[in-house]
């Protein structure tokens, strides 16, 4: 016989249910945090589900539906920590192809532009005000010294000018170094 489902509001609003998926001893505590946000998710599904499986005793539904939701859950929480792998992937390889350059306030300057724009391309217009530590770097530096980084963050390789009128990180350079990637080596 499957064990009886039960449903529980926390003094926080949400709702948790089917204490004894959430403690499959298998699964890490970060894991198991997955259903509960499932569930809160998907309240109005989870509550039909919770419904009609405490009404006809039967459970398959309801454990189709936590399984599906669990694994969505974990496909989401691997994509973020892919993306940042790359971002902390991408931080030092910026840091390695400006370790043969002058440690000035240029190289520094740069750097922080980099790290700023946004991956899709950020307008070359707005470059100085990307952030309040760079509007701070250039306050009292004219538009050469703008275009004097823009262009040595070219010659570098690490950005790209866009037919847009943007500057973009070529972050795709480090697609080689990270395992499962297109482009990375075998």
């Amino acid at each position: 016989m499957d064990p009886p489902i039960r449903r529980r509001e926390r003094q926080d609003g949400t709702v948790t249910g089917v204490r004894d998926l959430d403690s499959i001893r298998a699964c890490t505590v970060v894991s198991t945090n997955l259903l509960s946000d499932h569930y809160n998710r998907t309240r109005g599904e989870y509550y039909r589900r919770l419904n009609a499986a405490s009404q006809s005793g039967a459970v398959l539904g309801f454990l189709h539906y936590a399984a599906v939701g669990f694994i969505d859950q974990l496909h989401e929480q691997i994509e973020g920590v892919q993306a940042q792998q790359v971002r902390v992937s991408w931080i030092n390889y910026v840091h390695e192809r400006f370790a043969g350059q002058p440690n000035a306030e240029p190289a520094t300057r740069q750097r922080q532009r980099l790290f700023a724009l946004d991956p899709a391309g950020s307008p070359l217009d707005s470059l100085r005000r990307l952030t309040p530590e760079l509007a701070e770097r250039y306050a009292g530096k004219g538009s050469k010294t703008i275009s004097r980084d823009v262009n040595k963050l070219v010659e570098l390789g690490l950005a790209e000018k866009t037919s847009d009128r943007a500057l973009r990180p070529r972050m795709e350079l480090i697609e080689a170094f990270i395992p499962g990637r297109s482009g990375a080596a075998e």
